[in-house]
């Protein structure tokens, strides 16, 4: 899961986007790439081990094949979440023309094109209802 700096300032049904990464990084046990400023407030938040990373970092490293943030092999899924429109499009897109081995899911509550799924665009509650069923689901494993 590669998280950005919007999990620290946005809200879904009145509770921090933090604790929903937090939630789902150990409900599905993924890894997290912490970008941005994230790295301490998820630590703090009882995360543990965030790998601190730039976006355009995380994003050369996940085109290559061989590469593994845990090292248990690579990686054929990614979720991004927190990370600005702008800027999750250009990863997505690079992601997309340059590392097929690797399918992506965008967790923000806009559609992302380049992703090879996410959300339509939904309005502050249909998003944060849907994410409530997504942990739900999620834990019910």
């Amino acid at each position: 899961m590669i998280v950005g700096a919007e999990t620290l300032v946005e809200q879904a049904n009145s509770r921090p986007l933090l604790s929903y990464v937090i939630e789902l990084s150990k409900a599905a046990k993924m890894p997290v790439v912490a970008t941005a400023h994230t790295s301490k407030p998820l630590a703090e938040n009882g995360l543990e081990s965030p790998v601190g990373m730039g976006v355009v970092e995380i994003t050369d490293r996940l085109r290559d094949q061989d590469w593994s943030l845990d090292n248990k092999g690579p990686h054929d899924l990614i979720v991004l979440i927190g990370i600005t429109y702008q800027l999750q499009s250009q990863m997505l897109s690079t992601l997309k023309h340059f590392a097929a081995h690797v399918k992506t899911v965008s967790l923000d509550r806009y559609y992302s094109p380049n992703a090879d799924w996410s959300f339509p665009n939904l309005d502050q509650k249909s998003w944060a209802d849907n994410l409530d069923k997504l942990m739900k689901t999620v834990k019910a494993g």
